[in-house]
């Protein structure tokens, strides 16, 4: 477990990032990450990567990382899938004291430097996203999106841009009241907050961010992809029970 007295502090932002089998990546990804946030947080952030029992070293490299920055949380679990630590982040998150949440991947295919992009516009929205223009990901992961879009818009009459992307800022206070409403155990609990964030009136800000092609670590291949997409629509279905 994190160290708990790291939690009561005052906080601009705390990025929140799920981490499996990116050995590869994580070097790299937590370094361009703690470079952008001291120049634009200082000490004033923190990063909390939640290490989703990876089989590789991955773990043991962000062991080594927490003692080279200081502002690096590491939380290691059991592998419980991407949705669930994801979640897991963000209740982490919550019971810091920080004004926003935000929340990408470990995969290194998003620059660090777009965040700014979202910090500039948050008086805007308390709950605003990027999306990606150009992506580079598999046909399977290009269609199944695509699909959530189309689901979103039919179930709730709402667009999102970039249904599932990791890459957005939410306020604190905001996320906290959201949290609750996602079904448990959700594929994709990112779709749920931001349809949840639209019924709760906040304009959902696309915002044009860089994607980048996979060189490294380990994607989830088409078969689970398909898998989670059933599992996604009954996520949805049980939203639209509750809203």
């Amino acid at each position: 477990m994190p160290n708990l007295s790291m939690f009561f502090m005052p906080l601009s932002c705390v990025a929140v990032m799920p981490a499996y089998n990116e050995e590869g990546n994580i070097d790299r990804v937590v370094a361009d990450w703690t470079r952008e946030l001291d120049r634009l947080f200082g000490d004033s952030y923190r990063l909390v990567v939640i290490n989703d029992g990876s089989r590789d070293t991955t773990g043991n490299l962000l062991d080594t990382l927490a003692g080279k920055y200081s502002r690096l949380i590491v939380h290691h679990q059991v592998n419980q899938g991407h949705g669930n630590t994801v979640m897991n982040g963000y209740k982490l998150a919550v019971e810091m004291d920080t004004a926003y949440i935000f929340q990408t991947d470990s995969d290194d295919q998003f620059e660090a430097t777009d965040f700014s992009k979202l910090w500039d516009r948050r008086h805007e929205s308390k709950f605003i996203l990027g999306f990606r223009q150009v992506r580079h990901d598999s046909v399977y992961r290009l269609w199944l999106s695509k699909t959530a879009v189309f689901l979103v818009m039919t179930l709730f009459s709402i667009r999102l841009k970039d249904s599932n992307v990791p890459y957005r800022l939410m306020e604190r206070e905001f996320l906290k009241q959201l949290l609750p409403m996602v079904p448990k155990g959700a594929f994709a609990p990112n779709i749920c907050l931001s349809i949840l964030a639209a019924r709760h009136k906040q304009p959902l800000l696309h915002i044009p961010v860089t994607h980048r092609q996979r060189v490294s670590g380990t994607a989830i291949v088409s078969k689970a992809l398909i898998k989670g997409c059933i599992k996604s629509l009954g996520d949805l279905f049980r939203l639209r029970a509750t809203l």
